[in-house]
């Protein structure tokens, strides 16, 4: 049905040992990709587009992840004659024993025991704020919370942008400490392995795109 604008996807899981073949889903409306895959291989996941939720294979059941939502995954300004696409995932937790998904402004944790708590880890609805998470290490195959990793978030009321120190304390809650960045747009923002030193670009309409290197990736945004 090529008029729809999209194809139709079977998902099917191969066994790499010999070749065999599952299918998993049919004639899916929707969206996977690699990072929708755990980092084990354990589960296989998608977003259909139709449901407007996230589903997840454990190689056995189909499951679906996101239903207790009740804030939109798709992207609630969409004005094509389409169904919009989701805002994405942030990514998976170690040992794939966490999924952290994205509305308009929040990053969600969703645990894979059935008796772990869907979790709202930002809080910036509340606020108009838009949290993304900012992968410093491009080699990074899991979130690890923690050490302490980084968000960006952008103030919908007036475009400014925050910087987030992201973690999990030790009860096992997540929270945030924000860092306003004022009228300048910091970005691609990188570490080293250790996370000791941090380099990113930084600009604003007064400023030429410049490239910042600090100890302390609060300090990158009031360098000059």
């Amino acid at each position: 049905m090529q008029w729809t604008g999209n194809t139709q996807k079977d998902i099917y899981a191969i066994n790499v040992n010999d070749g065999s073949k599952r299918l998993v889903k049919k004639d899916l409306t929707g969206v996977i990709m690699p990072q929708f895959i755990s980092p084990t291989g354990k589960y296989i996941m998608w977003y259909d587009s139709k449901a407007r939720n996230y589903f997840a294979w454990d190689g056995t059941t189909t499951r679906n992840l996101t239903e207790k939502i009740k804030y939109p995954l798709w992207n609630e300004e969409n004005d094509m004659p389409d169904d919009p696409r989701p805002y994405g995932i942030a990514g998976w937790y170690k040992n794939d024993s966490m999924l952290f998904v994205y509305d308009k402004y929040d990053i969600w944790r969703i645990g894979f025991n059935p008796y772990d708590n869907l979790e709202n880890t930002t809080k910036g609805r509340e606020k108009k704020i838009s949290y993304r998470y900012l992968r410093v290490d491009p080699d990074e195959k899991f979130i690890d919370l923690w050490t302490s990793k980084w968000l960006k978030g952008v103030d919908e009321k007036n475009k400014s942008e925050i910087l987030g120190q992201w973690r999990m304390s030790t009860n096992g809650l997540f929270g945030s400490i924000n860092y306003s960045i004022g009228d300048v747009r910091v970005s691609s923002l990188m570490s080293d392995k250790r996370g000791d030193v941090f380099i990113a670009i930084k600009e604003s309409y007064t400023m030429s795109p410049n490239l910042f290197s600090s100890y302390n990736v609060f300090n990158i945004p009031s360098e000059t």
